[in-house]
C-alpha cells in the first residue's frame, strides 16, 4: 500500500509540475518593443496609441481591447495584428496568438515577417508542439539571414 501511494505521489508530483518548455519558453519569450507609441495620436491613430500604452505597461487585456478597435476598423494595418498575438502569448493563450500571426500573412505591407515567425514559432513550443516547433526552428536557421537565427539555433539546441 505504500509503495503505491509512493508511487501514485511522484507520478502526480511529475505530471503537475511545470514542464521544461515552459521554463524554456520564459527564458526565450520577451514582449516585443514597442515601435509605436512614440508616434503623434490623432483622430485616426488613437485606439492604436491608447492600445500601445496599455502594451507597454503589460496591461495585457487592455492592449487587445484597444488594438482590437483599431483593427477592426483598419484590418489592413499589420502592427495590431502583430502586437495582439504578443498580448495573446503573454497572457498563455498561445492558440489564439497563433491566429494573430497568421492573420499577418495576408497584410500587405507586413513590416513583422521575421518577427512574427519567431513569435510564432515560440506559440508552437509555448503550446507544447514540439516537434513543430523543431520544424519552424529549421525553417529559420535555413534561412540564414532571419533576424531570430541565432535565437533559433539555441532553442533548438535546448530541445534537443
Amino acid at each position: 500500500m505504500r509503495l503505491t501511494l509512493a508511487a501514485f505521489t511522484v507520478i502526480f508530483l511529475f505530471a503537475c509540475s511545470p514542464s521544461d518548455n515552459s521554463s524554456l519558453f520564459d527564458q526565450y519569450f520577451e514582449p516585443y518593443m514597442d515601435l509605436i507609441s512614440g508616434q503623434e495620436v490623432n483622430d485616426v491613430n488613437k485606439d492604436l496609441m491608447n492600445g500601445m500604452r496599455s502594451y507597454s505597461a503589460k496591461e495585457y487585456e487592455n492592449a487587445l481591447e484597444q488594438l482590437g478597435t483599431f483593427s477592426e476598423k483598419y484590418p489592413d494595418h499589420a502592427s495590431p495584428y502583430f502586437y495582439m498575438g504578443i498580448c495573446q502569448m503573454a497572457l498563455g493563450n498561445s492558440y489564439k496568438a497563433e491566429l494573430m500571426f497568421d492573420h499577418l500573412d495576408n497584410i500587405v505591407p507586413n513590416n513583422f515577417i521575421d518577427q512574427s515567425q519567431w513569435y510564432s514559432t515560440l506559440c508552437l513550443l509555448q503550446s507544447d508542439q514540439i516537434e513543430r516547433c523543431k520544424e519552424d526552428l529549421n525553417v529559420i536557421i535555413a534561412k540564414g539571414s532571419h533576424a531570430y537565427s541565432s535565437e533559433a539555433e539555441a532553442l533548438l539546441a535546448d530541445l534537443e
